[in-house]
């Protein structure tokens, strides 16, 4: 399966409630109490402002043969069901930038 293109935008609006926002490490993302996810190229142009728009795509598969990938496919259940209310977004940005090692 090729690269899924994800937009998740933040603000007033969106299916998701947001429960907390906690930052790790670099800056932290503006507060807000909602999110909205769009798949493909139909988050490139929001008709509403956000307080903030996490851009990317889904990684590849590379760490499961295809014995296991079906088997979890064919366990996953789909987004947008009643009982698919708890979630987590972890933006992970990749930068060329290398730390020198510690110690």
């Amino acid at each position: 399966m090729p690269p899924l293109a994800l937009t998740f935008a933040a603000g007033a609006i969106g299916s998701w409630a947001v429960d907390r926002v906690e930052t790790i490490a670099g800056a932290p993302l503006a507060p807000t109490s909602r999110l909205e996810v769009f798949e493909g190229k139909t988050g490139s142009r929001l008709d509403w402002s956000p307080a903030w728009v996490l851009r990317g795509v889904t990684s590849n598969e590379r760490y499961v043969s295809r014995i296991e990938h079906d088997a979890l496919v064919a366990k996953q259940e789909p987004l947008g069901r009643a009982a698919s209310t708890p979630a987590a977004l972890i933006p992970i940005t990749k930068s060329e930038v290398l730390e020198p090692p510690q110690g």
